[in-house]
């Protein structure tokens, strides 16, 4: 028929289907319904549909995501009631955020994260809107600023007697990796040297060699091809701490496996390197499996408020009671607790 039409009934229909599946599996469906169209044809249904009215939220939800990780990045608006979409700006930048909000005015509260282009951001678009940090980037932030409290004054807690470690087999010794994935950073890392020797940028080899701004950078510190083969394969290196094995023996015989402490104890004796690898070689032997620490533990989740719990078991008040005592021979540790404990509550 070359002048078919189709009634507004059956238009809302094929629409509905092309909004929840799709071209393809639309058309499936549609066929399965006797109301048979090609998959272009919903795709043309979808685009005539008019878009809704973008209502201006109460409560504005603002976070960042990624079109391309580590490079473009958006800005996200959700009405933080309905929890529904309301707009994507293409950038990550107050200027963008003050932009949307002078065109649609009426905002009162918005949550956002601790960044502070949105602060800014929404304090020249909507001077009178009330800032709001959301929960999860509170505890992010609070658990990273009493892990570096901890870290500090971690000589003031008290020690525990460690449990003796079974000795782990002598590394192997290095060999010089093969394949075609070492031969792509060999090639590479020599397109790189050589165009850092004819003074060119950072950004020039990046659209010459089209990699990333992070790959090049890595490329460029390498002073050779085998440094970046070292952690992965049969090319791993010896880490540097692999030198102090006979300390790091004796301070662990004396029962000392605090990695922070021996961390500042190798550091004044000329050890480069950051403490994790510190905390996590295998070259000490014994000593490596008391040094590392343990996952730090989850945040309760937002369907469940902190301190609560379902179920509570003696395990867990007698491990609550047991974390309170730690915190007593600490006093500069006093405020961070107290700090976390009115979050708790």
């Amino acid at each position: 028929m070359p002048h078919a039409r189709r009634s507004r009934g059956l238009s809302d229909v094929l629409a509905g289907i092309g909004m929840a599946l799709g071209g393809r599996a639309g058309a499936r469906l549609a066929a399965r319904v006797a109301a048979a169209v090609s998959r272009m044809t919903l795709l043309r249904q979808v685009r005539a549909e008019r878009e809704p009215e973008v209502c201006v939220p109460r409560v504005l939800g603002v976070d960042d995501f990624a079109l391309r990780k580590g490079h473009v990045y958006g800005t996200l608006l959700v009405d933080a009631q309905t929890r529904r979409p309301v707009e994507l700006l293409p950038e990550r930048s107050a200027q963008a955020l003050k932009e949307w909000l002078i065109q649609h005015p009426g905002v009162e509260v918005v949550c956002r994260d601790r960044a502070g282009g949105y602060a800014d951001g929404i304090a020249q678009g909507a001077p009178e809107a009330v800032q709001v940090a959301d929960r999860f980037h509170l505890w992010q932030n609070l658990a990273a600023a009493v892990e570096r409290a901890v870290a500090r004054h971690r000589r003031d807690l008290p020690r525990t007697t460690p449990e003796p470690a079974p000795t782990t087999p002598p590394a192997e010794s290095p060999g010089i990796r093969q394949g075609p994935l070492a031969e792509r950073t060999r090639r590479r890392h020599r397109q790189v040297h050589n165009l850092l020797a004819q003074g060119r940028t950072i950004t020039e080899i990046v659209g010459e060699l089209d990699l990333a701004r992070n790959t090049v950078r890595r490329f460029a510190r390498a002073a050779t091809a085998e440094e970046l083969l070292a952690h992965d394969g049969t090319g791993k290196r010896p880490r540097q701490v692999a030198g102090y094995d006979a300390y790091l023996r004796e301070r662990f015989a004396h029962e000392c496996t605090n990695a922070v402490v021996l961390w500042d104890e190798l550091q004044q004796q000329g050890y480069g390197e950051a403490m994790r690898a510190c905390a996590t070689t295998s070259a000490p032997g014994a000593a490596s499996q008391c040094l590392r620490p343990n996952p730090p533990s989850r945040p309760p989740s937002a369907r469940s408020p902190p301190g609560s719990s379902a179920t509570p078991t003696t395990s867990n008040t007698s491990s609550n009671s047991s974390s309170k005592q730690s915190w007593t021979p600490a006093p500069n540790l006093n405020v961070s607790a107290s700090v976390f404990r009115a979050s708790l509550a």
